[in-house]
């Protein structure tokens, strides 16, 4: 994730980001709704962090599916989604 906001205490920048995830199967229902999945809050000493997410969802059937991730940014009170559709055999 780019164009994040950091908080600057120091000489220390601080990021904090939450990410949900929505799964839903081809139908439309709701597999998997988790708020605040992922959530980083961290400090670091450059302003400028490149910062990624890994997502592992387990014990899946096989289907058609579409994850909604949604980013949220504390700092620069900014919300991000973005929907991805995946196979699993």
């Amino acid at each position: 994730m780019e164009g994040y906001n950091t908080l600057k205490d120091g000489d220390k920048y601080w990021v904090s980001l939450a990410q949900d995830a929505q799964v839903v199967d081809k139908e439309g229902k709701l597999i998997f709704d988790e708020k605040d999945w992922v959530v980083l809050k961290n400090d670091y000493d450059s302003p400028v962090v490149p910062v990624y997410f890994t997502n592992r969802l387990t014990g899946m059937e096989s289907g058609t599916f579409t994850v909604t991730i949604t980013v949220k940014d504390e700092y620069k009170k900014q919300t991000i989604q973005k929907a991805f559709d995946f196979i699993v055999q």
